[in-house]
């Protein structure tokens, strides 16, 4: 009877939680009726190196440019996403509540502000308005949506232990002066599950997109990290990466432009009942 009672008991938490001990159905999603506490950590620095004929370098003297130019900045960013109660169109609504916000909002939007917008089991939460006369709603729910969620759109898979996938991705960056599109890889490689949790590394190369404007440019860079993935709840508890890239832009007539950067991103979550 006691054999009997264990593999019911068994066979009851791989259903409801959709995992053995070695494979899962990786999904991030946000529950109805749940409350999710959010901290994001990202520090940057990098260093600018600009090489070329003595009348250029002066002229960028002159212009008060610093060579090499250094830039460093570091921010935390706490929020507490609220979900409500699934409607007949199995879509709930949701408040964001801006709790410690330290970086472009600071001067325009006070913590404590509520934004508003809805979500549903199948779809990232998005966000459609707030009670602000100084940033437009549009606006906001953009450049929320980069810094409260993680940096990579990450696609449902069934995994066993040992697999991994890849994603391919894209984004704009800043260096010497000019604006380069890059692409990066990443490679999520699934470890294993300890209390429940799954657990991924990450690693990542950079390449840059073909030829823009009237600059030759090459660019590398690499990263990892990991992530712990809440089986049960279908939220990522923990994504951190570290990421190294070199950029050198030939500008014209000799002259050139070096950057280097190093950045360091970590969002942790905490998965409360409303």
């Amino acid at each position: 009877m006691k054999r009997i009672s264990a593999l019911a008991i068994l066979l009851f938490q791989l259903c409801h939680y959709g995992y053995s001990q070695d494979e899962i159905n990786f999904k991030i999603s946000y529950k109805d009726s749940t409350q999710y506490n959010i901290v994001v950590e990202k520090a940057w620095h990098s260093e600018t190196t600009y090489a070329g004929p003595d009348d250029f370098l002066l002229k960028l003297r002159g212009e008060g440019k610093d060579n090499p130019t250094y830039t460093d900045e570091e921010h935390t960013n706490k929020f507490i996403l609220r979900t409500g109660q699934l409607n007949e169109d199995e879509r709930y609504p949701l408040t964001l509540e801006l709790v410690n916000v330290a970086n472009e909002f600071r001067q325009s939007i006070p913590n404590g502000t509520l934004v508003y917008g809805h979500g549903s089991l199948d779809m990232m939460p998005h966000f459609d308005s707030i009670a602000s006369k100084v940033i437009g709603d549009h606006q906001l729910g953009f450049q929320l949506a980069k810094i409260v969620f993680p940096p990579d759109t990450i696609p449902a898979k069934k995994l066993r232990q040992g697999e991994e996938f890849s994603v391919v991705s894209s984004y704009f960056e800043s260096a010497g002066g000019t604006i380069l599109n890059l692409e990066y890889t990443t490679i999520y490689s699934f470890t294993g599950i300890a209390g429940g949790v799954a657990n991924f590394d990450i690693s990542e190369t950079y390449t840059v997109k073909p030829r823009m404007g009237t600059y030759e440019y090459k660019a590398e860079g690499k990263g990892s990290g990991s992530i712990e993935y809440d089986v049960a709840n279908n939220v990522l508890l923990e994504y951190q990466k570290d990421t190294e890239l070199d950029i050198t832009i030939d500008l014209y007539n000799g002259r050139s432009a070096e950057t280097k950067s190093t950045t360091h991103y970590k969002r942790t979550v905490e998965v409360a009942t409303n």
